[in-house]
Parts: C-alpha cells; structure tokens; sequence
C-alpha cells in the first residue's frame, strides 16, 4: 500500500487501503457510535484523513495503529455531535427518539444476531472510555502499548482497566443468555 502511495498510485494505494482496513474501520465505528449511518460517515471521515495524511505517516507506529487512532477520534467526535444535536432536541422537543442500533446482516443467524445483541447491551453499561478500550483491544487487536499511545494514558493502567471489565463482561453475557463461542 505504501509503496503504491510513494510511486504515485495513490487511487490503487487508497482501495487497498479500504479493502484491508475498511471493514474493521466500519465494525469499530459500528461500536462506538451505534448507528449504521454515523458508523458509516466515521469510514468515510477515517479514509478521507488518511488519504489527505498519508503524505505525513511517518510510520512511528504502524500503519493500522495510526488508522485505528484515526477512527477512534472521529468516532469520539461523531458521539460528541450527536450528544449535542440530543441536546438540542430535548430542550427543542422535549423528547428523542432512540436511533436503531445497526442494520444486522442478513447472513446472520438468530443466534449470533443474539450474541450481537447481548454484547451491544453489556459493552453499553461500560463507560465510554473503558468500552472505547475494549474495543481497541479485543475488537481492533491493539497492544496496550498501542492504545496507550491513542488514549495519552499509561499501557499499564489499561492493561489492569481491562483486566477488570473483561470478568464484567462476560458475567454480564452469561446474564443476557449469550453462549461464548469460543
């Protein structure tokens, strides 16, 4: 991909890009922000600053690391807008009526739409930034080094976060009837 940049072919350089990352870009946002269509502008948001970054990679960390930390702000800016245009339509209405979470894939069986569900539920009662965490760990497969470097917190201290959520967790799925996969 990079190497596509460098000589020029920035437009094959950029679908190899989408074609390798864009799925888990478009899962992570998924999770954060909790609309398809928020998720969906949070990929395209992450692919446009990318494109118009990559001149300036300077490859101090991996190139999925720096895309993770991409969408994980635009994502953080896309939940921050939506708060404020609820506020606005509460004082406005009175009233806001809940977004659906995200269009399931129609490939889906019952039982993972289910574990889906359950997940969804139990990473919603983690607070934004212990989920935010998770989801860079488990969901996107950072090192706690690299998160650390995202978040500006110590990898120890999220190591232990953590440490202590993922008990919670699954605690919490057990509760809801979901069966671990695994």
């Amino acid at each position: 991909m990079l190497r596509c940049w460098r000589q020029g072919d920035k437009d094959r350089a950029l679908r190899l890009l989408m074609d390798t990352y864009g799925h888990g870009v478009l899962a992570y946002a998924r999770r954060m922000v909790r609309e398809e269509d928020a998720a969906k502008d949070v990929r395209q948001q992450t692919f446009l600053e990318v494109w118009r970054g990559l001149d300036q990679y300077e490859a101090r960390s991996s190139l999925w690391t720096w895309l993770c930390a991409i969408v994980r702000n635009r994502s953080v800016d896309q939940v921050k807008r939506r708060a404020r245009i609820s506020a606005r339509e509460i004082s406005a209405e009175g009233d806001v009526s809940n977004a659906a979470l995200e269009t399931p894939d129609p490939s889906m069986t019952a039982n993972s739409l289910s574990q889906r569900d359950a997940l969804s539920h139990c990473l919603d009662k983690l607070p934004g930034a212990l989920r935010e965490q998770v989801l860079l760990r488990c969901h996107l497969g950072l090192s706690y080094d690299e998160i650390g470097a995202i978040v500006g917190e110590p990898a120890g201290t999220i190591q232990v976060r953590i440490a202590r959520a993922l008990p919670k967790l699954r605690r919490c799925l057990e509760d809801q009837g979901a069966n671990d996969p695994s």
